[in-house]
């Protein structure tokens, strides 16, 4: 049965898939027969937009309009143009039998005026494709088809979400429907209205919450497809149960996380519970793991897929996809149901280059479903498969099951004869599972492990597999920390093994055993040829037995011992191995430690060997000896070819491996020894090689220092040469002696063609010599001697020589011009001369221009960069023109002006031959060029005239119209950064008039203005093809924009535009906008970087409204952003975010970005803080909410929206499901700043932390804000400053607590908390049973507020503190409080300073204080109780028994009452701590802390600094003490005590065993009191800090404290400063402290101290005592007393800082303390700040910068405060360039610290 005659039925369903082109043009024209077929086939679906128009009125002519059944219509052919142009040449007025339509990219408009023209047809199917336009409207043309037609299928395409517009009539008969996205409630709408729907497909479905929504069954659904779904496993069972007679269900998806959706049974049980009839199910999912633990889950998931359900009742069988390099898994139905063009397919990332893949395949419940390997895109698979035969994984990191797999697939692959997994971190596990695998493999040939982890148990699994391959011939172990056990395991299976060819074992660590077993399995394995054990550390003994095996072995061709610290005397192993094994060919030892003796035994065993070829020797240890013994041998050795010994000290290194190639090599024909620096006996032994040469040809001795000595032995070999015909000697320091030697070599040699001697030293008479030489040859054609030193002489010698030798000499000066004229007068047949780069200038020119007078070949004369100017020219022009061939004239690079290019015009205005000139880098002004412009007119022979970089632009602009004039066809003109003027302008518009051909303009910055512009608008009116003009960076402005617009408006064909920074303002913008309305071919415009405002922006995005062609508009760098941000989207820029944050955004604009977002899928983030949005932009964005559901992120903070706007957007926002983040604080509602937050917490469930600062929240919006937050479990942060309630801080704190956590306290400190407050916070805590601390300081509570906290503390059972520092409570509200304490049980602590509280108050609070029985501290500072109040408490306390601390300081409480506080003292024994600083007298603190000191027996440290405190509270103070066993510290510093009080502590200090730390500094102690202190030191075992500063003692107290420290063995710190000591009490001290080892901190500031007591000091280091810390500010020492202190310092290693601040020290001393501390090998701080030293005095300066440089300045801990001006730091360093000559010392050598604190007077040191 042939074609013809097939039945009609069959050609019926053939045609049914052939487009209307083929048939109606191509088949039908075949025969009759099918002629008469297609006539009468009536099932035509008419593709107006796939056919040409050309086609199109042939079309027409023959179809008929019953057989049309379907039509296509795009936005590309509309009804407009292409349809109509179709109906204008057909019979066809309507289509009786049009069934379908499909319309693709239409507008609302154009949508009505299609359904309007097929109004009377039957159709049934509808599909459009929606372009733009107004939804709403194009969802009324949409319900009124669908009535209208009874359509029983709808397509709708980019429509999502506005299905909701459209009305779903119970009587609509639509049983086939597809939508882009939909909600669920969209969902139920469609199936709820739409009774005889049979079939829906949709993009996706957005279910906002399962549990909210309402389950109902649509049973007249037979078919659903999702085809990019997002939603969870369990929403899409929600949403398929409700359909329960399914019989056709696809879902494609690509999920995040490996869910139940990937389960078999999952789906099995499903499907049988929910739709149990359904026939057919395709799906497609896709997930990336992140987990490597769900690897392992593969198997058992395939297997949950080979069920009898899956398999053979439903017979669906599914294949897995792994992609190892990405970690993707795709599980499909077979055969897969996406396709490259699908929505899905398109956020796959594919690869052009293959993309492994491994593959399972269900088919069969029985055998064992085993992976495959298959090669993708990274989604479908390609066609090149077979040609990949290498697998090869690097640097993803296997895991074991990814190795497993793998191995799996190996088992059946049949092409994979590679596999590398280099740098893998592949260890024990991952290499079992890949080789049980590989072991099945009958087709790997190389396997690559390098850089991984296997170690000694993975090489167990290698070897395993070794025993079992039958293919595997190359193995590589590189780098896997093999050791010698792994060795072993290897040396196993090489014993067995018959395919291995080649094994790499280098980098790992087998030593010398390891080296063992390999050598003993290469003694028996016959099939390894290439081995390496290269970086092994096998040394001399792994050596031996390698060379004992290879005796044995005779299949070993190659061996790499490399890097294996290999000796002499494994180098005598290796010349055995050598002499015995005739096998091997290829010897590596590079990198060992080989010397002459190893070389000895190596060179001996070569003399011998007959097979090895190569031999690799490099950075050894050979010296001359070795080296001389190698190259004998070299001499005998006929094989070996490759012979390397670079790198070692001998002298042959350099040559020894061209000799050998020299010698051996039968195939080399070229030496190449440039830069070997060949020097004596080298180049002896090399020209020695060349004796008899029968194969070189070519020698490069370039740069290699050979000298005159050196040629000499090379001369002498070539003198007889029968080969070499090249020889290159430049830079070899030649001189005449060697030029000597070239000349007798060249009289005799017949061969050398080419000879360089280029930048030697050669003279005259050398080149005299060659020249005589050259008399006689007559095979030399090429000689360079250039840059040598010859002069006239030499260079007339070769005259008369051959003038290509000639040629190849510089001429400078005029004598060698000259000679050279002499001989060009000989040259007749001359064609070509170069003399470029030769210094003529003009005489030289003269010359050379009467020597070619005759000439009557020259067709090139290159003369660049010879000094030319117009002089030269004026010589040359006139034998040019008498030059009948010359066609090319190279004169760039000379000095030729306006003059000189009018005589080359006057040549170009007659010659006929010339077509190429080059005038580059000349000084050619505009004059110059308009002569060469007018001499071209008349000139049609010039092809190229290069004028670049000349004086003026006009040059380079001729240089384009001459090549314009020269090239017809030339379809683009490109001119940049050039000056283009008027005249030039019109120049080129004239040409560009003429040359009709050109497609493309490109002129960049050149300076066009609007007038200029006009010539060339002009000019394009020709140029009928021109698609691309580009004007970027000139100045047209607006004026030439108009210019533009007429371009635009007759040339049809223009697609690229592009007017980058010229100016244009907002009209250039609205003359754009006119043109764009109508132009339908401009596909790309841009306007960067103009000064386009936002009107001008408006104009052209409002004009994109009516243009559907052009795709790309630039508006980047303009004052528009938001028309930017609407020409980005438009243009397809796959934004995810739209950032206009600090942009003025009005709202018109807002609108034509929010309808520019309506179908946008990328974008996910808008952010418009601070962008001036009012309410009306509020409602566009509003709009786009309502359609678009891929916008997560919405920032519109700081803009001007109000409750209007707020409800906008509440309206849209309320069903909004997809909005995690948005952001609408600090606008003008705080109503807004509220909604907000609220949907944000809605959708959010992730989100912890909102900032609702400034944002004018009052009372009622946030109660609203409260309802949002009091269910959220995970919120934790609110910040609501600065709002207008502040009931914003109580929601901030107690509705943002994490639930895991419990909240113990409650800060609302300084949160302008009022009384109203009070009452809420109160409410809340009604039912408290978590905090137990509430901080209200510093708010404005008053009585009010007072009374809401009183009914707290009646009915609280938890809190434990409350404090109410700083408010207004007053008496009255304290009576409050007084209540609520009565019946309060868990109070401990109430804080109620500043308070306002007086007499009145403190006498409430001291009745409830003999009720109340828990509260332990009260606080009362800072109020006004008086004396009378001080009274009630003191009553109150007599019987208190809980109280333990009571603050009453600063309350008005005067000396009058000291009675109570004693009283109370003497009858309470529970308060511990009693404060009643500021009141009274000085007595009246001390009182407080005897109470304390008494009743607290935990008490540690007592600090009465600075109380006026003076001999009679002393006493007080000692009474307490007295009793007291736990008090460490007492701190009675700056008070007013005497010697009489230092007797009482004294007494003290004679018994107490527990007082470590007494600091009297700054009292008035005296000689007698450091006496009576003394005294108690004698006895005292415990203290071991003592202040004393500042207490006037003199030497007298000095000596009585000197006894009492020469016994005193305890004491580490002690000051003294600020007294008046003197030489005489420091003599005292130091003698004292040689006796003592405990000291170790000795201030002795301020104390009048000079050389003579430094001297004693000095003494008192040396001794090495304990003493790390020394102070001497303030003193009298001079440079006496440091060089005393510099000498002691040398010796001490204990001091580690001493300061000497504020002394009289010159520089003098300063260095001689540098030089003790440069000596001192401890690191001591030293201050030597205001001193005596001079600023400019570098002596000083250059130590002090050299010890700083490389550290920061030190500061000492606690000593002195760091505020140091810079101006201080750059006085002392003043000149830095000075000190680079210091000699610098280590870090740890000399630390350095400068200091000048004012501080430093006001407060004491305190060095702990």
């Amino acid at each position: 049965m042939s074609l013809v005659t097939l039945p009609v039925e069959i050609f019926y369903c053939i045609l049914d898939h052939l487009d209307i082109c083929s048939t109606l043009i191509s088949l039908r024209r075949v025969c009759r027969r099918l002629h008469t077929i297609t006539d009468t086939y009536n099932r035509y679906e008419l593709d107006l937009s796939s056919i040409r128009q050309r086609y199109i009125k042939l079309i027409a002519s023959i179809i008929r309009a019953e057989n049309i059944i379907g039509l296509i219509l795009s936005n590309k052919a509309s009804i407009n143009t292409t349809f109509d142009f179709f109906l204008l040449h057909s019979d066809i007025h309507e289509f009786p039998k049009l069934r379908s339509l499909t319309l693709n990219k239409f507008t609302d408009y154009d949508l009505d005026c299609a359904l309007q023209t097929f109004a009377s047809c039957p159709l049934n199917s509808l599909s459009i494709d929606v372009c733009s336009g107004w939804y709403d409207k194009i969802a009324v043309l949409v319900t009124s088809a669908v009535i209208q037609f009874k359509l029983r299928k709808l397509i709708l395409k980019n429509f999502s979400y506005w299905t909701q517009c459209i009305s779903w009539s119970n009587d609509c008969n639509l049983n086939y429907l597809s939508l882009e996205k939909c909600t669920y409630s969209q969902y139920q709408m469609i199936l709820g209205n739409l009774r005889y729907l049979k079939t829906l497909v949709i993009r996706d479905c957005i279910i906002d919450d399962c549990d909210e929504v309402i389950f109902t069954s649509y049973s007249q659904l037979l078919s659903l497809t999702i085809n990019d779904c997002h939603l969870s496993m369990s929403d899409i069972e929600f949403l398929v149960a409700q359909t329960p007679s399914l019989m056709y269900l696809k879902i494609c998806s690509r999920w995040r996380a490996f869910d139940s959706a990937f389960d078999g049974f999952s789906w099995e049980q499903f499907i049988k519970i929910n739709i149990s009839s359904l026939a057919k199910f395709v799906f497609f999912f896709s997930c990336s793991l992140h987990n490597n633990d769900i690897m392992g889950n593969i198997d058992s998931l395939i297997d949950l897929f080979r069920t009898p359900f899956w398999l053979n009742e439903k017979r669906w069988f599914i294949t897995c996809d792994y992609y190892i390099q990405r970690k993707i898994i795709n599980l499909y139905t077979t055969p897969m149901c996406i396709k490259k063009g699908d929505i899905l397919f398109q956020s796959f990332i594919n690869s052009s280059s293959p993309c492994i893949t491994i593959r399972w395949i269900v088919s069969s419940t029985d055998e064992c479903c085993l992976p495959i390997l298959s090669w993708t895109d990274g989604t479908f698979d390609i066609n090149a498969t077979e040609m990949l035969t290498k697998l090869e994984f690097s640097s993803i990191y296997f895991n074991g099951y990814e190795a497993k797999y793998l191995g799996d697939a190996m088992q059946t692959t049949k092409k994979i004869t590679q596999l590398d997994l280099r740098h893998n971190q592949i260890g024990v596990l991952e290499s079992e599972n890949l080789t049980i695998g590989l072991r099945y493999n009958t087709t790997l040939q190389r396997f690559s492990l390098v850089e991984n982890e296997i170690g000694d148990d993975g090489v167990q699994n290698i070897a395993d597999l070794l025993q079992n391959s039958k293919t595997l011939t190359d193995l590589c172990l590189q780098q896997n920390n093999i050791s010698e056990l792994g060795a072993k395991h290897l040396a196993l299976a090489l014993k067995t093994n018959a395919i291995l060819i080649t094994l790499n074992i280098g980098k790992n660590c087998i030593g010398h055993k390891g080296a063992e077993y390999i050598a003993d399995a290469l003694k028996t394995n016959k099939s390894v040829i290439d081995m390496s054990m290269a970086g092994n550390h096998i040394g001399d003994f792994g050596v031996e037995f390698v060379a004992n095996a290879m005796q044995f072995n005779t299949t070993l061709t190659t061996l790499d011992l490399q890097s294996n610290d290999i000796g002499d005397n494994g180098a005598k192993y290796i010349s055995c191995l050598l002499v015995n094994n005739k096998t091997l060919k290829c010897l590596s030892l590079v990198r060992n430690v080989i010397e002459d003796n190893g070389a000895v035994y190596i060179a001996g065993a070569l003399e011998t060997n007959e097979t090895l070829t190569t031999l690799d020797l490099q950075q050894n240890q050979i010296g001359e000896e070795g080296g001389k013994n190698l190259f004998n041998a070299l001499e005998k050795n006929q094989t070996l070819i490759k012979f390397n010994l670079t790198g070692n000290p001998c002298s042959q290194a350099n040559t020894l491996d061209i000799i050998t190639l020299i010698k051996n090599d039968k195939m080399i024909t070229s030496i190449d020894l440039q830069s070997r620096r060949i020097k004596g006996e080298d180049a002896k032994y090399l020209a020695d090689a060349l004796i008899n040469n029968e194969k070189i040809t070519s020698l490069n001795l370039n740069h290699s220092e050979i000298q005159d000595q050196g040629l000499k032995y090379f001369a002498d070999v070539l003198r007889n040469d029968k080969k070499i015909g090249s020889l290159h000697l430049d830079y070899n320091q030649i001189t005449d002696r060697g030029a000597e030697y070239i000349a007798n070599m060249l009289r005799t040699n017949n061969t050398i063609e080419i000879l360089r001697l280029h930048s030697n030293q050669i003279t005259t008479n050398g080149a005299q010599s060659i020249a005589n030489a050259l008399a006689r040859n007559t095979v030399l054609k090429e000689l360079d001697l250039s840059n040598n030193k010859i002069r006239d002489k030499g260079v007339e010698a070769f005259t008369e020589s051959e003038i290509n030798v000639m040629m190849n000499s510089k001429c400078v000066g005029m004598q060698k011009i000259q000679y050279l004229a002499k001989a060009l007068v000989f040259a007749k047949s001359l064609t070509v001369l170069d003399l470029g780069d030769n210094k003529l200038g003009d005489d030289g020119v003269r010359c050379i221009a009467q020597a070619l007078t005759n000439s009557k070949m020259l067709t090139v004369l290159k003369l660049q960069k010879n000094s030319i100017s117009s002089v030269g020219v004026q010589y040359l022009v006139p034998v040019l023109h008498n030059i009948p061939v010359i066609s090319k004239l190279y004169l760039s690079d000379n000095r030729i002006d306006d003059e000189g290019a009018k005589h080359i015009a006057s040549l170009l205005q007659t010659n006929t031959t010339l077509t190429v000139i080059t005038l580059d880098h000349n000084e050619i002004g505009s004059a110059g060029a308009q002569y060469l412009s007018d001499a071209l007119l008349n000139n049609a022979t010039l092809g190229k005239l290069s004028m670049v970089r000349n004086k003026s632009d006009s040059c380079a602009i001729l240089e384009v119209i001459v090549d314009l004039h020269s090239n017809p066809t030339r379809t683009t003109l490109t001119i940049y950064d050039k000056k283009i003027e008027e005249k030039n302008a019109q120049q080129l518009g004239n040409t560009l008039r003429n040359k009709t051909c050109l497609t493309s303009l490109d002129l960049v910055n050149n300076q066009i203005n609007n007038r200029i512009l006009q010539y060339f608008a002009n000019a394009l009116k020709t140029h009928a093809d021109l698609r691309s003009l580009s004007f970027n960076n000139n100045q047209i402005g607006d004026e030439g924009v108009q210019y533009i617009v007429d371009i635009l408006e007759s040339h049809k064909k223009i697609t690229s535009l592009s007017l980058d920074n010229n100016g244009i303002t907002d009209q250039g913008a609205q003359y754009l906008s006119e043109i764009i309305k109508t132009n339908r071919t401009l596909k790309l415009l841009s306007l960067c970087s103009n000064r386009i405002g936002s009107h001008g922006g408006r104009f052209l995005v409002n004009a994109l409204k009516d243009n559907a062609t052009l795709e790309k508009m630039y508006l980047e760098k303009n004052q528009c952003a938001a028309s930017e941000t609407v020409c980005r989207i438009r243009n397809g820029n796959t934004l995810s975010k739209i950032d206009l944050r600090n942009t003025h955004v009005p709202d018109i604009d807002l609108q034509c970005i929010s309808q520019c977002l309506i179908h946008n899928t990328t974008v996910t983030a808008i952010d418009l803080t601070n962008s001036g949005i009012g309410n009306t932009g509020a409602q566009y964005l509003a709009d786009l909410l309502r359609v678009n559901s891929n916008i997560i992120k919405l920032l519109l903070g700081s803009n001007r929206i109000s409750d209007e706007g707020a409800k906008y957007l509440a309206d849209v926002l309320q069903n909004n499901a997809t909005i995690l983040e948005i952001d609408l604080s600090r606008n003008a509602s705080g109503y807004a700043a509220v909604l907000g937050a609220s949907i944000q917490l809605r959708n959010n469930r992730e989100v912890t932390y909102l900032n609702l600062e400034n944002s004018k929240i009052d009372s009622q919006n946030v109660q609203l804000l409260a309802a949002a937050l009091i269910d959220n479990q995970i919120f934790n942060r609110l910040s609501l400053h600065g709002n207008e309630s502040s009931l914003c801080t109580l929601v901030e704190i107690f509705l943002t607590a994490p639930p895991d956590q419990v909240r113990t306290e409650l800060n609302v400190a300084e949160k302008r908390i009022g009384d109203d407050e009070v009452q809420f916070l109160v409410d809340v805590l009604t039912n408290n049973t978590t905090i137990i601390n509430i901080d209200l300081a510093k708010n404005n509570i008053g009585v009010d507020g007072a009374k809401y906290m009183s009914d707290l503390l009646q009915n609280d059972k938890t809190l434990l503190t409350l404090n109410l520092e700083s408010n207004e409570v007053g008496d009255e509200g304290t009576n409050y409080l007084a209540n609520g304490l009565r019946n309060n049980i868990t109070l401990q602590r109430l804080d109620l300073r500043e308070n306002n509280i007086g007499p009145l108050g403190a006498q409430y609070l001291a009745d409830a204080l003999c009720e109340n029985a828990v509260l332990m501290t009260l606080i009362l500072r800072d109020n006004a109780i008086s004396d009378v109040g001080l009274e009630h408490l003191a009553n109150a306390l007599n019987t208190n028994k809980t109280l333990n601390a009571l603050d009453l300081s600063w309350n008005n409480i005067k000396t009058s009452s000291r009675r109570y506080l004693t009283n109370m003292f003497q009858c309470n024994q529970n308060l511990t701590t009693v404060d009643s600083t500021g009141n009274g007298q000085e007595d009246y603190a001390v009182i407080g802390v005897a109470i304390g000191i008494r009743n607290n027996k935990n008490l540690t440290t007592v600090n009465l600094r600075c109380n006026r405190l003076d001999d009679e509270g002393t006493e007080i103070l000692c009474q307490a003490l007295q009793l007291n066993r736990s008090i460490v510290t007492l701190d009675l510093r700056s008070n007013e005590i005497t010697e009489n009080g230092a007797e009482l502590l004294a007494k003290i200090l004679d018994r107490n065993e527990t007082l470590t730390t007494l600091l009297l500094g700054n009292n008035k102690v005296g000689d007698n009191g450091a006496k009576y202190l003394a005294d108690a030191l004698h006895n005292n075992r415990v203290l071991n800090i003592l202040d004393l500063s500042g207490n006037n003692i003199g030497p007298i107290g000095i000596g009585h404290l000197s006894l009492a420290f020469c016994s005193n063995m305890i004491l580490i710190k002690l000051d003294l400063s600020s007294n008046e000591i003197g030489n005489e009490g420091v003599q005292l001290l130091a003698n004292a402290f040689k006796k003592t080892m405990s000291l170790q901190t000795l201030d002795l500031s301020i104390n009048n101290i000079g050389d003579e007591g430094a001297k004693y000091l000095a003494d008192l280091l040396e001794n090495q005592t304990e003493l790390q810390a020394l102070d001497l500010r303030s003193n009298r020492i001079t440079d006496g007393g440091a060089e005393f202190l510099a000498i002691a310092l040398k010796r001490n290693t204990i001091l580690k800082r001493i300061s000497l601040w504020q002394n009289e020290i010159t520089d003098n001393g300063a260095q001689h303390l540098m030089n003790a501390l440069q000596h001192n090998r401890q690191p001591t701080i030293l201050n030597i700040y205001e001193n005596r030293l001079e600023t400019t005095n570098a002596v000083r300066r250059e130590p002090l910068y050299g010890f700083i440089r490389s550290r920061a300045l030190f500061a000492e801990s606690n000593c002195f405060a760091w505020n140091r001006s810079q101006t201080t730091t750059s006085r002392i360093f003043t000149d830095h360039s000075d000190t680079q000559k210091a000699q610098p010392m280590n870090e740890e050598d000399f630390w350095l610290g400068l200091y000048g604190a004012k501080e430093l007077f006001s407060r004491l040191p305190d060095w702990s």
